[in-house]
C-alpha cells in the first residue's frame, strides 16, 4: 500500500516556465498556412533566443521534426502542403521552402 505524498507547490514562474515548453502542435499547422498563404519560396522560422513567438529559443531540427510532423497530419495533406513545402535545417536556423510555384 502506497504512502502519503508529499507534493511540492510550485511559484507562478515556474509554471509558467512548465507551460512555455509543452508541445502545441496548433503553432506548426498555423505557421505552415501563414507560410503558404505569403506566396513567399522560402521563409526562415523566427527561433533565435531573441525573436518572439512560439519557436524564439527552440532547437532547430525540434522545430523540423514538428513541422514534419504536421506536414503529416491529415488535415495537412488534404491541403496538399505535404508535396508543396519542405523543412530545411542550415545550422540552427529552419526554413520552409516551398516545392512548386502555385
Amino acid at each position: 500500500m502506497a504512502g502519503n505524498i508529499a507534493f511540492e507547490e510550485v511559484s507562478a514562474d515556474r509554471i509558467d516556465e512548465i507551460l512555455a515548453k509543452r508541445r502545441d502542435k496548433g503553432h506548426y499547422d498555423a505557421a505552415l498556412d501563414q507560410f503558404v498563404e505569403a506566396n513567399i519560396r522560402v521563409g526562415k522560422v523566427p527561433n533565435g533566443a531573441d525573436d518572439a513567438g512560439p519557436f524564439a529559443g527552440k532547437k532547430a531540427t525540434s522545430i523540423k521534426t514538428s513541422f514534419n510532423a504536421a506536414l503529416q497530419r491529415e488535415k495537412n495533406v488534404e491541403k496538399g502542403y505535404k508535396e508543396l513545402v519542405s523543412v530545411v535545417v542550415d545550422g540552427d536556423d529552419v526554413y520552409l521552402v516551398r516545392n512548386q510555384a502555385s
